[in-house]
């Protein structure tokens, strides 16, 4: 049997490779928690899937705004039990926006409560199921909407301006 110049064989050479090193394991060990931490830290938990719809309610109101500038007709908000939608006024009256539209009916996310916290001075001026209206010159109903859901709660403001903030409620 020929030996190597460092005094080991080829046989013994070959088993070497047969397993895994201790470092090899370890290493794998490190990779695989480090992808099962992200994928914890990055997983929806309740107060983000909540806190998300409540910044999709935000971008749909501040689209609701410019909308009513851009196409010369208030547009209003509406909340029902089970979701919230845009309507426009027409000569007709209030209009649901269509199905296809950006501001379509949207169901609440489940377990979702809303609520009207307060509204504007002109509250009276509302038309019935309304909570917000935009004019044609930017202006807006100002208006919280409070949103509860699994523990935590997001508050939807609307300012004068027709701006929407979202802030976590304490």
């Amino acid at each position: 049997m020929p030996i190597s110049a460092i005094g080991r064989t080829e046989r013994a050479l070959g088993n070497r490779d047969a397993g895994y090193t201790l470092v090899e394991a370890l290493t794998t060990l490190v990779i695989v928690g480090l992808m099962a931490s992200a994928v914890v830290i990055l997983a929806p938990g309740p107060d983000r899937t909540t806190g998300r719809f409540a910044e999709g309610m935000a971008a749909r109101i501040a689209a609701a705004s410019e909308e009513s500038i851009i196409v010369n007709r208030p547009v209003g908000l509406f909340l029902t039990d089970e979701g919230y939608g845009f309507a426009r006024l027409e000569a007709t009256g209030w209009r649901q926006s269509a199905p296809t539209s950006p501001l379509a009916f949207r169901p609440w996310p489940e377990g979702v409560a809303p609520s009207v916290v307060s509204a504007g001075a002109e509250d009276a001026a509302l038309d019935e199921g309304l909570v917000a209206r935009f004019d044609t010159m930017g202006g807006a109903t100002p208006t919280r909407i409070l949103l509860s859901g699994d523990g935590v709660r997001w508050i939807v403001e609307i300012d004068g301006q027709g701006r929407a903030h979202v802030e976590r409620a304490r």
